[in-house]
């Protein structure tokens, strides 16, 4: 009988041990979180994840857009956990996604001749649609376009409003809207070349940096262009 006590306690300085390995195995079955294996998401919309991302529960995050020009907006391109790889309910999913580049920004086409346009859109990727209408301003020149200067162009797309010329009386236009380079440039393809008053006290500034504060004629007044005889022109600059 001496024995077998003396045996047990031989053996009492396992129980400490005993008894944490089987708490710690209770509590991991009671506080264990099932693991999924993290689905593929990359190539697909992100609409098309939704029903994947609820049955896994995740909580998917985007960290980055890219972007790509010959893809759809939305696409996954990169994913964190990679698929493949273990995953829990409710750890984030982060993603990176594709989006369209925003569009080319229109020029100001307007007031500038056909020839100067087509080889400036050319260079720029802008597919030009051109219209000749008759119209006040030099032959081939341009008077309006759609979009507006400095709006998003639709695939590169751009109407352009081109005169065709004629004789007709037009109401002189108004030239303290604009710089001087830009008013010389106007008249120039009218054979006028404008009298010009200098009131600045920077006379070495380029044509570029003057603004004009006055013209004669005026602004609004109905004249009648012809080539052959150019109309004295006053602009009055600052």
């Amino acid at each position: 009988m001496s024995i077998v006590n003396f045996n047990i306690k031989n053996y009492l300085w396992i129980l400490p041990f005993l008894s944490f390995a089987v708490g710690y195995y209770v509590m991991q079955s009671l506080l264990h979180t099932p693991t999924h294996i993290t689905p593929h998401l990359i190539g697909k919309q992100i609409h098309e994840t939704l029903d994947v991302i609820t049955q896994y529960n995740l909580n998917i995050r985007l960290i980055n857009q890219k972007e790509e020009v010959d893809l759809p907006e939305g696409i996954i391109l990169n994913q964190t956990p990679m698929a493949g790889t273990t995953i829990k309910p409710n750890q984030p999913l982060f993603i990176v996604t594709t989006k369209k580049p925003l569009g080319i920004k229109a020029p100001c086409c307007t007031q500038m001749h056909i020839d100067q346009l087509t080889h400036m859109l050319h260079t720029t990727d802008i597919n030009p649609r051109i219209y000749y209408l008759s119209h006040a301003y030099p032959e081939k020149i341009c008077f309006a376009q759609s979009p507006q200067p400095d709006e998003f162009l639709e695939k590169n797309k751009l109407i352009l409003y081109v005169s065709s010329g004629n004789n007709k009386p037009i109401v002189w236009p108004d030239f303290t809207t604009t710089t001087l380079a830009n008013a010389i440039e106007f008249l120039s393809h009218y054979n006028i070349e404008p009298h010009i008053i200098n009131d600045s006290l920077y006379k070495s500034c380029t044509y570029d940096e003057y603004n004009i504060k006055d013209q004669r004629p005026i602004a609004g007044t109905i004249l009648t262009i012809d080539k052959h005889k150019p109309l004295s022109v006053q602009l009055r600059i600052h």
